[in-house]
């Protein structure tokens, strides 16, 4: 329904106002009874969220995979396996504390249980994919600092693989300066 995507009539009084008459008057659902457009309008009106499109949701699964294809250079993902289940065989630290990632340079610590922190790590590794958009750079002409970057924090926040000991080794180009 073209009508209700992208307006958030649970926290917008402008759209709610919109939305109210087009649900109830039965502009929109016309096909249902006056009784089931109330139930269809409590519904809307209790999501706080921007209600997506069908295009809206299929380009937040293309960010969501690119950000899960770039954090997968730091794992091997076996056919039985997700990416997910992946990282979490990869994380290895028994500590009830994580690294949180404030500023690029800036951490700090937190307290919370394996499991939290294992979360917390994950999270913290697909952020990174998708501040630095690994996926759409091909393996063989990624930033070599950036990956380096990328296996370091992956080893500070608990997880190990040979693709992170393999990403910290990896040679820093030298920088060209521009003599223009």
């Amino acid at each position: 329904m073209k009508v209700v995507e992208l307006r958030a009539p649970g926290v917008s009084t402008l759209d709610a106002t919109f939305l109210h008459g087009q649900v109830l008057g039965g502009t929109i659902f016309k096909d249902f009874s006056p009784q089931e457009r109330e139930v269809i309008w409590n519904n809307i009106r209790a999501f706080k969220g921007i209600i997506p499109s069908l295009f809206t949701f299929f380009e937040d699964v293309k960010f969501l995979e690119a950000c899960v294809d770039g954090v997968k250079r730091l794992v091997t993902v076996s056919p039985d396996q997700t990416v997910l289940t992946a990282l979490n065989d990869l994380f290895l630290s028994r500590k009830e504390t994580q690294w949180i990632q404030i500023t690029e340079t800036t951490f700090q610590s937190k307290k919370g249980s394996l499991e939290t922190c294992r979360t917390l790590g994950v999270l913290q590794l697909l952020a990174f994919g998708a501040r630095e958009n690994l996926k759409t750079t091909p393996r063989a002409k990624a930033d070599q600092d950036v990956l380096q970057r990328f296996a370091s924090l992956a080893e500070r926040l608990g997880f190990d693989s040979p693709e992170i000991r393999a990403l910290k080794r990896l040679p820093i180009p030298p920088i060209v300066q521009d003599t223009q």
